[in-house]
């Protein structure tokens, strides 16, 4: 998104999106692009609380899962600006969504972070709940995530 810094580009896309009712949706996925450096990560908002089974809509709990390969990355902005990106499509305050940034393994180059998103977000598609509840309990470790997000070695993706 051009102009993340600033917050301008959440604005413009989240009204672009304007009328549409996410609010009940299980899943929402986008790739996040930061301007500085240049560098794409994912970001998957998921209703933790939504079942299949239930027999009337139970309450959303929102998490917000920013999975970001460059490596020695600290919390970025892109994961900020996803949170409130997820908070305008919601129309929920910016604090009733739980924003992790998850820790997964590193791309091994400097142009791979694009094929590195579309794998994590592959790899969360196959088996939601799995992913899931991998991000919720080992997002402050890599230990479980590195066997969810290494099926497929990211060494041998190439841009």
């Amino acid at each position: 998104m051009d102009g993340l810094s600033n917050g301008k580009a959440v604005s413009k896309y989240a009204e672009q999106l304007g009328g549409l009712d996410f609010s009940t949706r299980r899943l929402l996925a986008w790739i996040p692009h930061s301007p500085y450096p240049d560098h794409y990560t994912l970001a998957v908002l998921v209703n933790v609380s939504w079942s299949r089974n239930a027999s009337k809509p139970l309450k959303p709990d929102w998490h917000l899962f920013h999975l970001d390969s460059l490596p020695n990355s600290k919390p970025r902005a892109a994961g900020v600006y996803s949170g409130k990106f997820a908070a305008y499509l919601l129309g929920i305050p910016y604090t009733d969504i739980t924003v992790t940034e998850v820790s997964v393994p590193k791309q091994p180059g400097g142009s791979e972070c694009g094929l590195c998103a579309v794998h994590f977000l592959r790899i969360f598609l196959e088996d939601i709940d799995k992913a899931t509840k991998f991000c919720l309990e080992a997002s402050n470790t890599s230990t479980l995530l590195h066997f969810l997000f290494t099926t497929f070695e990211i060494s041998n993706l190439k841009a």
